[in-house]
């Protein structure tokens, strides 16, 4: 059985829902992790922020489990923010595009800031 990939879903003082990742998200692992996902974001309607951080791997499953969360998220008029430092995961963002549809940050700080 595979473990929780979502470790953490809090609101942040601007009212964001912020979803904290660990772990790989893999072939393996991608179902989970978009069932989980999905289920965080199946009543919301405002900007999620998808914190990658401690992503130790992501592979192109995974990049599809997030892209169709945010097609989804966009569908009921909210937004998909990613967190994700340099790294092997944010060169996978980068390369598959990820970056171009989506709001790529390095910090929870840098999605605040964006918003002032």
């Amino acid at each position: 059985m595979d473990r929780q990939l979502i470790n953490r879903v809090e609101t942040d003082s601007n009212g964001r829902q912020i979803v904290t990742v660990s772990g790989v998200i893999d072939l393996r692992t991608a179902d989970t992790f978009a069932n989980e996902l999905n289920q965080v974001l199946a009543s919301i309607t405002s900007e999620v922020v998808v914190d990658l951080r401690d992503v130790e791997f992501l592979d192109s499953t995974g990049v599809t489990a997030l892209m169709r969360a945010g097609k989804a998220l966009r569908t009921n008029g909210g937004e998909l923010v990613l967190v994700c430092a340099t790294g092997p995961v944010r060169r996978v963002l980068e390369v598959s595009g990820v970056d171009e549809v989506f709001r790529v940050v390095a910090s929870q700080a840098e999605v605040n800031h964006e918003d002032a």
